[in-house]
């Protein structure tokens, strides 16, 4: 029963991949962009639940728990704005490719010179191939080995399995086919939030917004800016930027689709992150006694739907897992065959390229296996420290090279400084440069020191250049 809840997701998401495009031909057009025929529809939903990760599950409902209406702003807030943000990129992408392109590093390198090309390649592969596919391996670790009795490492083990299996069967189509069944598990959870608030009354509603600790609602307390609302905003506005997931399925959009589907996407995540985090609402108002506060969702549905609700919790956690793990194997497919393979032998057959992807695949689980294998008690927060300094140092560049007309002559120095951006945050972040000692403050500075010397440097580009168009 216990493997069944983990091989089901993974096996409705195929069907429903076979059902919507059978006749399809696996070719790196089909693979890597879904043929460039999503429509408006399907594709804003799938822009919008690729951005929803196993972490808003309990990130969110936790901070509103813990701190209530505030936290919910702050939580909704960068998370749309970051897709808001990659929607925006894309689309002036889209415009200056004709609708072509496949990765977001390969149009850098459009912009910029090689040098800032294979420093994106290089952040690519930690942001998806390790952080994004560690993540959820992690992440499965701590939500379902309380749930499901099977060991962490057993649990872990065949949800990369399920993850590399998915991706490699259709490409972008298989992550796509993913995002449907992952949408409407988790339409059903904001549904019963909703339904849930209604039934509760306003009282409950009005109980939550103080959150659990009871504290004024200040949405600019110190505490919760420095600790939360500060680095949160700039990690996701920094990953909306750089989400290689988000670009591929902006590049799938058709070109009737794209319009409507890039301005849909933003409002169909709030709606859902708002729901999601509501059920933080819903277990104060109750007045839940919750001993692990990361299942502060799933004791909440209980609470209201007692019936059912565990086992829908659990199958929604699964298929956001192996969804969103099926989609970051793809976006670092995709630039590990177009932006390293094809670069170096542009000859090279579809067929071997879409092998090469594969593998990349295959090769991106087996070392995110291995990590967890060595390092077992690592923890969602170590991964978000070691991360954000990636994202926070290439979101600048890409939105200078997104809005450029023209090609900027790059200098090494301002490859130099990418790659200071990035040491200089990761050294504060893992405390590496003993000044802050709180995980909260080192990420907070690092994000900030990341994003400063990110920002001299394409300040002074651009001065150099003054040739750019805007």
């Amino acid at each position: 029963m216990n493997v069944l809840v983990l091989v089901v997701p993974a096996f409705v998401a195929a069907v429903i991949t076979v059902l919507m495009w059978r006749g399809v031909k696996n070719t790196t057009e089909s693979f890597f962009v879904a043929k460039r025929s999503i429509g408006s529809i399907l594709g804003a939903l799938s822009l919008a639940i690729s951005w929803v990760w196993v972490t808003a599950l309990f990130v969110g409902p936790l901070k509103t728990y813990q701190d209530g209406l505030p936290a919910l702003v702050w939580f909704t807030v960068p998370n749309v704005l970051g897709i808001a943000l990659s929607c925006a990129i894309a689309w002036q992408i889209r415009k200056r490719l004709n609708g072509q392109g496949t990765t977001i590093c390969e149009y850098l390198g459009h912009t910029y010179d090689r040098s800032v090309r294979n420093v994106t390649i290089v952040g690519t592969f930690f942001i998806q191939g390790v952080y994004a596919v560690l993540l959820h391996l992690v992440g499965a670790q701590i939500l379902l080995s309380a749930a499901i009795d099977l060991s962490p490492m057993i649990i872990v083990m065949i949800l990369a399995s399920l993850m590399v299996t998915l991706a490699s069967f259709r490409g972008l189509f298989s992550s796509i086919g993913a995002d449907v069944l992952k949408v409407s598990l988790v339409s059903v959870v904001v549904i019963a939030s909703a339904v849930a608030l209604y039934s509760a009354g306003s009282d409950t509603f009005m109980s939550g917004l103080a959150g659990v600790r009871g504290k004024q609602v200040d949405f600019f307390d110190p505490a919760l800016l420095t600790g939360f609302a500060v680095p949160v905003a700039l990690s996701l506005l920094a990953s909306g930027a750089i989400d290689q997931q988000l670009y591929q399925r902006s590049y799938a959009l058709s070109q009737r689709g794209a319009g409507w589907g890039l301005v849909l996407a933003p409002i169909i995540f709030m709606v859902l992150c708002v729901g999601i985090a509501s059920l933080g609402f819903i277990a104060v108002g109750q007045g839940l006694k919750i001993d692990n506060a990361q299942f502060i969702g799933f004791e909440a549905l209980k609470a209201v739907f007692p019936e059912g609700a565990g086992t829908l919790f659990i199958l929604t956690i699964v298929a956001i897992l192996i969804a969103t793990g099926a989609s970051a194997l793809n976006a670092v497919s995709s630039v590990g065959a177009v932006d390293v393979v094809k670069s170096i032998v542009p000859t090279i057959g579809e067929s071997l390229l879409i092998w090469i992807s594969r593998g990349t695949m295959a090769l991106f689980v087996v070392i995110c296996v291995l990590i967890y294998s060595f390092f077992p008690k690592i923890s969602l927060l170590d991964l978000v420290l070691f991360i954000g300094p990636f994202r926070v140092a290439l979101m600048l560049p890409t939105i200078m090279g997104a809005y450029t007309r023209a090609r900027v002559p790059t200098s090494r120095g301002f490859t130099y400084a990418l790659i200071a951006a990035m040491g200089a945050g990761l050294l504060l972040a893992a405390g590496w440069v003993p000044l802050y000692s709180e995980p909260s403050t080192r990420v907070f500075f690092a994000g900030l020191t990341a994003l400063g010397i990110s920002a001299v440097a394409c300040t002074v580009e651009w001065y150099r250049s003054r040739t750019l168009a805007w």
